[in-house]
């Protein structure tokens, strides 16, 4: 059995478990992308005009039918500016990943536990995962610089 470490030990892992999670990411993904699109400077936009797609191990080995998730480009007027790009749900250490390009950098966003509120995502360097900082308004823009 494939261990998932977010997984509640009551629970088992089948096909309807899978589909669960995929469905979560897929509705933490579109909050995300809701809130990266808000916390843009002025002459800055987004779009979802290409799309990766999903089909991991687990949905594989249980049957779940792979799904095409959204990336996000960012433009500042019509000159391209970065992209986050889904890279995973199931990552070791976090409940899932996303890439992002912003020129010739790559910094990762991870995380997307749900509080009481809404899922928390870290932001952090490709090179410096153990420096995550709160993913929000000032460190997106930050990002994008």
């Amino acid at each position: 059995m494939i261990q998932d470490v977010t997984q509640p030990e009551t629970e088992t892992i089948d096909t309807r478990y899978v589909q669960t999670r995929v469905e979560d990411w897929v509705s933490r993904l579109n909050a995300l992308y809701s809130d990266l699109t808000a916390w843009l400077p002025p002459g800055y936009r987004a779009e979802q005009s290409q799309g990766v797609t999903m089909n991991e191990e687990m949905m594989r080995k249980y049957g779940v039918q792979p799904r095409q998730l959204p990336v996000l480009n960012v433009l500042e007027g019509d000159v391209w500016k970065a992209k986050v790009i889904p890279f995973g749900l199931w990552v070791i250490g976090a409940n899932g990943r996303l890439d992002v390009l912003v020129g010739d950098k790559k910094k990762i966003i991870v995380g997307g536990e749900r509080d009481e509120e809404a899922p928390t995502w870290r932001i952090a360097s490709n090179d410096g995962r153990s420096t995550l900082k709160k993913l929000n308004r000032e460190s997106w823009i930050e990002t994008l610089q």
